[in-house]
This record gives structure tokens, C-alpha cells and sequence, in this order.
């Protein structure tokens, strides 16, 4: 279970839209060769690899969509500037120091800003330039 984690960790969104598309890509190309064969010729051989090649893209497919849905609705971040304040969620109040290395909840993203929630329970919002957004495994 373990090495599939890791194996769907490896394929990045954008690893996996290539992907995706070159199987794409060679499942029209065994269509073709299946529709196009001698029809006088046993059809074992292009109809197996058009079926292979078919649940690979479609199977690839999904997991891009299960990747790109994880990705966006991701709530981790993680402070990047060295040192921040941390504003009250409805006044320009100063809360809270806080510092790069920090793991938050992003709640809600705002024009600039993102509201947070600190570990300790917090609610607060810092600048989207503060907070990075943060993969899960």
C-alpha cells in the first residue's frame, strides 16, 4: 500500500496530463490500425492493444482528475516570510507574531489575503505573498 502512495505521489498533475495524452494519443492510433486491418486477418492482437491502451487512459485520466481535485482543495499552507503579523479577522489588528515554518488552515481566500486558523486555534489573516500552499501526501 505503502509504494502505491508513493508511486501516486511520483505522477505530478503535470506528469500525468502528458501521460494521459500520449496514451490518448497511441489508443486512436490502435483504433486506426483496428478499423484499417484486413478484415480477412485474425483481429486478436490490434483488439487487445486498443483494449489495454484503452483502460490505461481512462484509468489515467482519473487519477489526473483525483490529483487536480486534491490539489485545489488543499486547506494546508505554511508560513514562508521570516516574520509576519498576523491580523485580527475583522480589524487591521495585530494578533499574533508569527514565523516561516508555520503549518496553518486556510479557511477562506480573500483578494490578498488568506484567512487562517494557527495551530493554537487562532483565526487570523496574512498576505497571500506570507503563505505558500502546501501538497499532501
Amino acid at each position: 500500500m505503502n509504494a502505491t502512495y508513493r508511486l501516486l505521489w511520483f505522477f505530478s498533475v503535470n506528469r500525468l496530463a502528458i501521460i494521459s495524452l500520449i496514451l490518448l494519443l497511441l489508443t486512436s492510433l490502435c483504433l486506426a490500425w483496428l478499423l484499417f486491418y484486413d478484415p480477412d486477418k485474425e483481429r486478436a492482437l490490434p483488439l487487445l492493444s486498443f483494449i489495454v491502451l484503452c483502460m490505461l487512459c481512462l484509468s489515467s485520466f482519473t487519477l489526473l482528475g483525483y490529483k487536480s481535485y486534491q490539489q485545489r482543495n488543499n486547506e494546508l499552507g505554511v508560513i514562508i516570510s521570516p516574520a509576519e503579523k498576523l491580523l485580527s479577522a475583522n480589524a487591521d489588528v495585530a494578533i499574533a507574531d508569527v514565523h516561516a515554518g508555520l503549518i496553518v488552515t486556510v479557511l477562506e481566500t480573500h483578494d490578498e489575503l488568506y484567512l487562517l486558523r494557527l495551530p493554537d486555534g487562532q483565526t487570523g489573516r496574512l498576505p497571500k505573498h506570507s503563505v505558500a500552499r502546501v501538497l499532501q501526501q
